[in-house]
């Protein structure tokens, strides 16, 4: 009988203590179940948001007053959200996604905020899929999205009903990367044609997904490790047809941008202006996502007065990040991945092309965060658990990692409560901010709004003395004059007002506006010229074809009244009065019809009309 052999048992799989997911002893979750409690720790830090209004600032373009929108979908609005040049944009999914809102909800504005958070939460939960299919490190994968989840950073984009183009616009960015491992595991046509199309869908939303390609390109060096394999000038070849949308959406997006006249001009901001604000945005971007404090919409762009030593520090700052990313390029390519991917998605907005007047924008890191976020949390797990001299233990990193998700769900739920109504939100920014001419203007619109026009006329020459450019600022003082009854004195405000904004937007209704103005004043010849005007800017602008309207009614009162000047007859001052109050004029009205009853006292006509107008 032979021996027995005695079998050693087999060592121990080791488990891989970077990775927060496989600490022991601890919970045990599925990819499922932590998707799950992401979308519910979304749905719950945003909770609020289901009550709040539309805001005054871009929502009234994009839904509240935007009658295509409000018609809801069919045939009439795709074609109109395909041709369309309205907030100097093009993206017909957006424009398609709120008339749906729309359609389905009417002007509840809950409603519209239900629609952008479920997209947001869908993002979150994708975003978490994407990593942990491509990594397997489920953890970290959680702790990336838990963190763009509820950043506070990302409330602008998910709280503004206006900004749903970037939300939806992230929908397909994610959708488009996912399918890509998908097509990376096993390249074909019609894997690659689908992430084309979901790219295209991608801009169809918003043009901030253009870096699309150079992303793809950062996912093959990690994590998804092509260039093992694959020779980088192949890779690069096979972004060229993604980089022809790119390219497409660009030179659409400068067209309708430049129609609408909201790209800066070089003399209104130089190249070293653009150059020095670009370098500080991005120091402005890390610090608030380090520590989110005195957030705000918009921040003021601070031309020549940014100081000279910021830029060249920040360039210091970026050139070092950059470096020790390159020198741990083996080690660690998730820090040099994720520091890239925030460089490289940040560009298109950073103000090297300057559309608007902002420095940044809290909505523009949407996308690019997500970059830091990786690096942080890939980097910050490996250093942690390989640190000799750190030694924590496994239960502190937990404890860490909640500490901060909780932190920033309570700052970010804070910062949800300065939109729950347009006043909050800008008496927020001008507290947060200065020199903001812009947050001045929609402050002063607020007050309008709420019959405060008093206390509005300071915000609107507060803004003016700001910015000599600002159109509105001088349009809105120019009514407030009007209202007040100083019309001579509203004609400069009006024709700033007119010259200062080019385009179609504030143009026609100051030129508008001041036909009215001439129109009262009696220079009939000039408020021909007004209307007219306002006509060749916008055809379909009702205000004016009012305008001349009453105008023709106005030049037919004063020759009637020359005429019964010279001679008096009831019937002349029957027909004047009437005409007087139709256009609203009671005092002269009331006048013309004693005069009537004076040269007549049967007619009944004039005796019913004084009885009406007495009781007004």
């Amino acid at each position: 009988m032979g021996s027995k052999v005695k079998k050693k048992n087999p060592a121990p799989t080791p488990v891989d203590a970077s990775d927060v997911s496989t600490i022991r002893p601890g919970p045990k979750f599925s990819p499922a179940v932590v998707g799950l409690l992401l979308a519910v720790l979304t749905g719950a830090v945003y909770l609020q948001v289901l009550h709040f209004p539309f805001t005054n600032f871009d929502d009234p373009g994009y839904v509240s007053l935007n009658r295509n929108v409000q018609a809801g979908l069919s045939w009439d609005t795709v074609h109109w959200a395909f041709t369309t040049k309205e907030q100097a944009n093009w993206h017909p999914l957006t424009w398609l996604s709120h008339a749906a809102d729309c359609q389905w909800f009417g002007l509840n504005a809950g409603g519209h905020h239900a629609t952008s958070l479920a997209i947001h939460i869908l993002n979150v939960v994708i975003l978490f899929a994407l990593l942990w299919s491509a990594t397997h490190k489920l953890g970290r994968s959680a702790v990336v999205a838990a963190l763009f989840a509820i950043h506070p950073l990302n409330v602008e984009s998910v709280a503004w009903i206006a900004e749903r183009k970037n939300v939806l616009s992230m929908l397909f960015f994610l959708l488009a990367l996912w399918v890509y491992g998908w097509y990376a595991r096993r390249p074909g046509l019609t894997r690659y044609c689908a992430v084309a199309a979901l790219f295209a869908l991608s801009l169809a939303a918003k043009p901030m997904g253009i870096t699309l390609p150079f992303v793809l390109l950062l996912l093959d060096f990690w994590p998804l490790e092509r260039f093992r394999t694959t020779a980088w000038q192949r890779l690069a070849l096979e972004k060229i047809p993604l980089l022809l949308l790119s390219a497409a959406s660009a030179v659409i997006t400068v067209i309708v941008q430049s129609a609408g006249h909201t790209v800066a001009s070089a003399a209104k901001f130089s190249v070293a202006i653009r150059v020095g604000n670009a370098l500080t945005s991005y120091a402005a971007y890390l610090r608030k996502t380090v520590w989110p404090s005195d957030l705000a919409i918009p921040y003021p762009h601070p031309g020549n007065d940014l100081p000279v030593w910021k830029p060249f520090l920040t360039l210091f700052l970026i050139a070092a990040i950059s470096l020790l990313a390159w020198r741990t390029r083996k080690r660690q390519p998730y820090i040099a991945m994720g520091w890239m991917w925030f460089l490289g998605t940040m560009i298109p907005v950073i103000g090297l092309i300057q559309v608007g007047d902002q420095a940044m924008a809290d909505r523009y890191a949407y996308l690019p965060l997500i970059g830091v976020f990786v690096a942080v949390v890939w980097g910050g797990s490996e250093f942690a658990h390989h640190a000799e001299w750190i030694n924590l233990p496994q239960r502190s990193l937990w404890l860490a990692t909640g500490t901060a998700v909780l932190a920033l769900s309570t700052v970010t739920w804070t910062q949800l409560g300065y939109w729950s109504d347009s006043y909050k939100l800008w008496s927020h920014t001008l507290a947060v901010t200065e020199n903001n001419y812009m947050a001045e203007d929609q402050m002063g619109v607020t007050l309008v709004d709420a019959g405060r026009k008093e206390e509005a006329l300071p915000h609107f020459q507060k803004a003016v003395r700001l910015n000599s450019w600002d159109a509105l600022g001088h349009l809105n003082i120019a009514a407030l004059i009007a209202d007040q009854g100083h019309l001579r004195e509203a004609i400069p405000d009006y024709q700033a007002a007119a010259q200062l904004d080019p385009g179609d937007a504030l143009a026609p209704l100051a030129y508008s506006d001041l036909g009215n103005i001439y129109r009262e004043l009696g220079d009939y010849s000039q408020a021909r010229a007004s209307y007219q005007e306002a006509l060749k800017r916008r055809p379909d602008l009702r205000s004016a074809f009012a305008g001349l309207g009453l105008l023709e009614t106005y030049e037919a009162i004063g020759r009637l009244a020359t005429a019964v000047a010279a001679h008096p007859t009831a019937e002349g001052y029957l027909q004047l009065a009437q005409l007087q109050q139709q256009v609203g004029r009671v005092g002269d009205a009331r006048d013309a019809y004693s005069k009537v009853l004076r040269l007549n006292p049967s007619v009944d006509e004039a005796r019913l009309a004084l009885l009406t107008l007495g009781k007004r």
